[in-house]
């Protein structure tokens, strides 16, 4: 048959690459990846890092993370132990860790989490170890920071971060919409404003700025989008959609004004590594209201999934025209990207958008899905090199047991003693009414008690505890405290900053979200939001709180450090842009991506050249091209 219009190619495998010429375009891609994250000739920086494990190394380590380990009677390391733990972990032998001193003798003893994991190699973005030393790479464009040592033990930026660790522990049931008349939450503001950590980086907080990602000016942002509206993001609020399942905002909480780890005894024992079960589960489901609920969203989570939960809510469309189990926000995809969100509606189309086709495996709903979880990996890769084989810093719960032994006169430890004063309340004893009184009081009473809030006495203690002895201890929301490895990096965090910079690299930012929702005082329902900031929330915004709740809330169940949080976010970051960037030139289509970082930078990536010379630019800045 013949006609006049194109040749027809007919026949098996066609396209503009096949056999050989295709394999030999994957090969030149994979190596210009890899000499884009390791440029031959130009050294890779160092971690920075404190100087505690070396300083204290004749204290008994006495400001590194040791938990799991032999301790004294004071919570201090064996540091035969601890050195033992160096050892395998500069070593890298899988031998050499199953040669540790395993759990003492606890029945329900736990194990070191995953040491090896920074030795994890990868093939896309960025390798871990290179993830934290990134200034001054990449070497054009929108340069990152460098993942910054952990304040030091005898810092003032340590006592700050611990005084509002402590302040968090006695707010934990304080519902996020009562901030602005709870008279704990004033005491609280008074309290950490007099703290160099605060007023020393920005105004002075308030109701509406204490325990947010961003009170202390975090991430230099000029007008900080988590400060805005409901403390929580919408996207911890709204059932999320999963096809014809539905995934409720209601969680599975715990019971109000029970805290762990307040008697000395069972804080020893949980340090040498012993476990313990959380025992005041609540029977009825919730919405998160506060810290404490918030805390136990992040205490059993996977660590992607309120990301993941959020990528379900932006992309299915606001009815149900499938039978979908419930609707979603329907945002549109991003303007620069090559097609239209199928589930959005129909009018915010952008006419820019391919009228003939829409993405499936290349930007459409199943590649933004399968990224959200991809770049998790590589984010908790990078998290466990800096927390196992750089700095290896104690959690709050640990240093907590240093305030309590120094407060008690048991032991002496260098604290900054300006900041440490103002913990105490000035004085020597700390007084009734400082951070540290107050801890006191409710150890106290946390001690005395012993019990559920419906009565039912709990059962972690340890056969010789002293359960009436007023402590200064951190009370930890969670029965077996922190997990088994160290603070920084923040593995929630750093999954926070790489997952939300992927939905914000694919979403449309600027898109409002209209008529927000908190939930009531018993998190049995959602209620209108009509407060300041009620129409200003958009989903750049609301995306950036997301990350910061899900990272704070790790401080509020007392495992992590505001530090933890701030820093771990933008090493997220980056490694997502990093990923973002090596995966351009495996595109077919072009495209550009343009978002806010959380410093409220733009940052732009681009691809031109279609299936022929692949361009990639980074901020206006050509990273390099790729000719098949």
């Amino acid at each position: 048959m013949s006609g006049s219009g194109p040749p027809c190619p007919a026949g098996c495998e066609i396209g503009p690459l096949t056999l050989h010429p295709r394999a030999d375009c994957a090969q030149k891609v994979r190596r210009k990846a890899a000499a884009i994250e390791h440029p031959p000739n130009v050294p890779v920086p160092l971690h920075p890092c404190n100087p505690d494990e070396v300083n204290h190394r004749n204290a008994n380590f006495l400001g590194n993370f040791t938990k799991g380990l032999r301790h004294n009677a004071l919570g201090e390391v064996d540091p035969v132990a601890y050195c033992a733990l160096l050892a395998a972990l500069n070593a890298g032998s899988p031998a050499k860790f199953e040669t540790l001193e395993p759990h003492l003798g606890c029945p329900d003893g736990r194990k070191l989490e995953n040491p090896q994991a920074g030795y994890a190699l990868d093939l896309q973005g960025v390798d871990a170890h290179q993830a934290g030393p990134l200034a001054p790479s990449p070497p054009v464009g929108c340069p990152m920071e460098a993942f910054p040592a952990a304040p030091a033990f005898s810092s003032a930026t340590e006592i700050g971060e611990m005084a509002e660790l402590y302040w968090m522990a006695l707010t934990r049931d304080v519902p996020f919409t009562e901030y602005a008349t709870d008279p704990t939450i004033a005491a609280a503001i008074t309290d950490l404003n007099a703290y160099a950590l605060f007023p020393g980086a920005g105004p002075a907080l308030t109701p509406q700025t204490v325990f947010r990602g961003s009170a202390t000016g975090d991430f230099g942002h000029p007008a900080p989008p988590d400060l805005v509206g409901p403390y929580l993001s919408q996207f911890l609020l709204l059932d999320a959609p999963y096809g014809a399942q539905m995934i409720p905002a209601r969680i599975r909480t715990v019971l109000a004004n029970v805290d762990y780890l307040t008697v000395y005894e069972e804080w020893l024992r949980i340090q040498n590594g012993c476990d313990a079960n959380q025992v005041a589960c609540d029977p009825t489901p919730r919405l998160i209201r506060n810290g404490r609920d918030l805390g136990q969203f992040v205490h059993i989570d996977t660590v992607h999934q309120a990301f993941f939960n959020a990528c379900l809510i932006l992309q299915m469309g606001r009815d149900t025209r499938r039978c979908e189990a419930s609707p979603g926000l329907g945002v549109p995809y991003a303007a620069g990207l090559p097609y239209v969100n199928p589930f959005a509606p129909l009018p915010e189309e952008p006419s820019t958008k391919s009228a003939t086709q829409i993405g499936v495996t290349t930007f459409g709903p199943q590649h933004i899905e399968t990224l959200v979880m991809e770049v998790t990996t590589r984010a908790l890769k990078a998290a466990w090199y800096q927390k196992w084989l750089v700095h290896r810093r104690l959690r709050p719960e640990e240093f907590g047991g240093r305030v309590h032994n120094h407060a008690a006169g048991d032991a002496v430890y260098p604290f900054d003693p300006t900041e440490y004063g103002v913990l105490t309340g000035g004085t020597a004893v700390p007084s009734s009414t400082s951070v540290l009184g107050r801890i006191f009081s409710h150890n106290t009473v946390q001690n005395a008690n012993r019990r559920r809030s419906d009565g039912v006495p709990t059962s972690n203690l340890p056969p010789n505890a002293t359960p009436n002895e007023p402590t200064y201890l951190l009370p930890l929301a969670f029965a077996e405290g922190s997990p088994l490895h160290p603070a920084y990096a923040a593995g929630h965090a750093t999954v926070a900053g790489a997952c939300v910079t992927i939905l914000k690299a694919f979403f449309a930012e600027d898109q409002r979200i209209v008529s927000p929702v908190v939930p009531n005082r018993a998190g049995t329902a959602l209620v209108a939001y009509t407060g300041p900031g009620a129409s200003a929330l958009t989903v750049g915004g609301e995306l950036d709180k997301l990350a910061t709740n899900v990272s704070v809330g790790r401080n509020f169940a007392g495992v992590h450090w505001r530090s933890d949080h701030r820093e771990s976010i933008r090493l997220g970051e980056a490694v997502a842009v990093r990923l973002l960037v090596d995966q351009a030139f495996t595109y077919n289509e072009d495209f550009t991506m343009r978002f806010h970082r959380f410093n409220g930078e733009v940052v732009t990536i681009a691809k031109t050249g279609g299936s022929g010379t692949k361009t990639v630019t980074l901020c206006g800045q050509p990273v390099g091209n790729v000719t098949c």
